[in-house]
């Protein structure tokens, strides 16, 4: 019987009296789990499948393909005994690596059922959250350092009072960047946590741009990037102000961290119409646009740590914010030829 179990899973079919339908109390029960599953009968047939499991890329025209799940099928109905296993999968939607946890059972000598689990999310959220620790960690830790030997440098030059200014102007920089990461793990905090209807109001866009320029006037001003706002009259938009002004200060941080020198740094507004588009226009390094969704995922930076300093949220705290008040974000970009952030908001 066992070698006729095997033989019918690699494709002999053989006829067994007793192989009866799948009873449709089985099919309730199995589509009330939080799981993926496929029934499979003798020649990897596809008997049943919950929808999702169909997007995974582990069946094809009826029959199930993964040589690696048709290897734990065959297990399983070798031992006659539940089988579980931990497996990677790059065959699904544009072939995107997956993680499945798999439980197969046995239900009978020629049909079993393939309990699926993804779990390439949240071993990516790990991942990545691994990734934001050493990158705040390295962040934190060279203001401080810098801030620690600096106050070493003061100490020791009490009697030569023409090197303490250059040295208390190198503590305030650093003590600015130390409140900038600060600051973005509290916009984070407060848009993940925050009730996801934001507060909507007429604001001011001529009011938005003092605001945020302002926040950032001292650093463009360090990095000798020259920063022009357009005159944009009594237009207004809709939106949390508090967020408005976080989206518009972290946009101008990025175009004044990936701009050289001797460049502008550009605010902007129009009207399309119920909408209004806030821009910020750049002269920077600019980027490959096939890497325009990777841009505003949370701790995702395409420039190394050692190159250009940043923890990689700032850009996604944008898109987050903006999309809490109903708008979008966009970008239009080339290696070399500057970035123009656009967020598209209701118009007031």
């Amino acid at each position: 019987m066992r070698e006729r179990a095997l033989d019918a899973f690699r494709g002999r079919r053989t006829v067994d009296p007793g192989e009866l339908p799948i009873a449709e109390s089985t099919l309730a029960v199995l589509s009330a789990l939080p799981l993926e599953w496929l029934i499979v009968s003798s020649g990897f047939r596809v008997e049943h499948t919950s929808a999702a499991a169909r997007t995974l890329g582990i069946t094809k025209a009826g029959r199930l393909i993964d040589p690696a799940i048709r290897a734990e099928v065959t297990r399983a109905v070798r031992s006659r005994e539940v089988c579980e296993s931990e497996l990677g999968n790059e065959t699904g939607q544009g072939a995107v690596p997956r993680q499945l946890r798999l439980r197969v059972c046995p239900l009978g000598p020629q049909r079993a059922v393939v309990l699926i689990e993804d779990v390439t999310h949240p071993l990516r959220v790990d991942a990545m959250r691994r990734d934001f620790i050493v990158n705040v960690s390295h962040e934190l830790k060279t203001p401080v350092g810098a801030l620690l030997l600096l106050a070493e440098a003061v100490k020791s030059s009490l009697d030569e009072p023409q090197n303490l200014g250059r040295f208390v102007d190198r503590m305030q920089t650093e003590a600015e960047r130390l409140s900038r990461l600060i600051n973005d793990l509290t916009d984070l905090s407060r848009l993940q946590a925050s009730d996801p209807t934001s507060k909507r109001e007429a604001v001011p866009a001529q009011r938005l741009f003092a605001e945020a320029l302002d926040s950032v006037r001292l650093i463009a001003a360090r990095n000798d990037v020259d920063l022009v706002a357009a005159d944009v009259g009594a237009l207004t938009v809709e939106g949390d102000e508090d967020q408005l002004v976080t989206a518009l200060r972290n946009l101008l941080l990025n175009a004044i961290t990936y701009s050289p020198g001797d460049t502008r740094v550009t605010l902007s507004a129009s009207v399309s119409h119920d909408h209004v588009d806030l821009m910020v226009s750049d002269q920077g390094i600019g980027f490959d646009m096939r890497y325009h969704d990777r841009i505003f995922g949370m701790f995702q930076r395409l420039h190394r740590q050692d190159q250009i300093p940043g923890t990689g949220i700032g850009l996604a705290l944008v898109q987050k914010a903006v999309e809490r008040m109903g708008g979008q974000i966009r970008a239009q970009s080339a290696p070399g030829q500057g970035a123009r952030f656009e967020m598209d908001l209701p118009r007031a």
